[in-house]
């Protein structure tokens, strides 16, 4: 059920935002601005609204796909507070790394979505993606390890993508932590998955 509300609001308020340059301006997340003028909720605010159709679909399917096992498996205010405290963590760390990047905007759910992508990949090591233009299935771990390697990379060498890799990799931390808080055990089991072992 929170997964569902969630894409929905965060649908609704990426279609409001579309329709003016205003409100796109007033709830994305910009540095320098908020240094400025102390707007500090659109580090909540951001991880709400999306620069186009495309960012829009691409993260609500791939949150609607993980997320419902995750609800489910956490419980629905663990999933809740775990899903905005990810984008909180993820807007302040983008917030403090560009204060003097007067040009540096951010917006979209991808810090949060990796979380939770993360957390369910822990929670189910034996699962397996599926990737666009790739046929056959990736197993859930091997994608992981992959995942993390190219988000640290492309974090410190990316500085004019237009991309914001520093949400998708501590999103994904923010989904590792989360899952061992709840369950310690789980990377011995993840370990086991990776090395073949179970």
């Amino acid at each position: 059920m929170i997964t569902i509300l969630i894409v929905l609001v965060t649908a609704g308020l990426s279609i409001w935002a579309f329709s003016s340059e205003d409100k796109l301006y007033k709830f994305i997340l910009t540095p320098y601005r908020l240094n400025r003028d102390k707007n500090y909720y659109t580090l909540l605010t951001s991880g709400f609204i999306h620069a186009d159709w495309m960012h829009l679909l691409f993260n609500m399917i791939a949150f609607y796909s993980f997320g419902r096992n995750l609800e489910y498996t956490v419980g629905p205010i663990r999933f809740l507070l775990f899903y905005l405290g990810t984008i909180l963590i993820t807007s302040v760390i983008s917030w403090r790394k560009n204060l003097d990047n007067s040009y540096y905007r951010t917006l979209g759910a991808s810090g949060g979505v990796c979380g939770v992508l993360f957390a369910t990949i822990l929670f189910y090591p034996g699962m397996s993606l599926y990737m666009m233009f790739i046929p056959i299935p990736i197993p859930g771990v091997v994608y992981a390890v992959l995942y993390l390697l190219y988000t640290f990379y492309a974090s410190r060498n990316s500085e004019t993508s237009g991309i914001n890799h520093d949400a998708h990799l501590w999103g994904a931390l923010c989904g590792v932590a989360f899952a061992l808080v709840l369950d310690p055990r789980i990377l011995s089991r993840v370990l086991g998955r990776i090395l073949g072992g179970e």
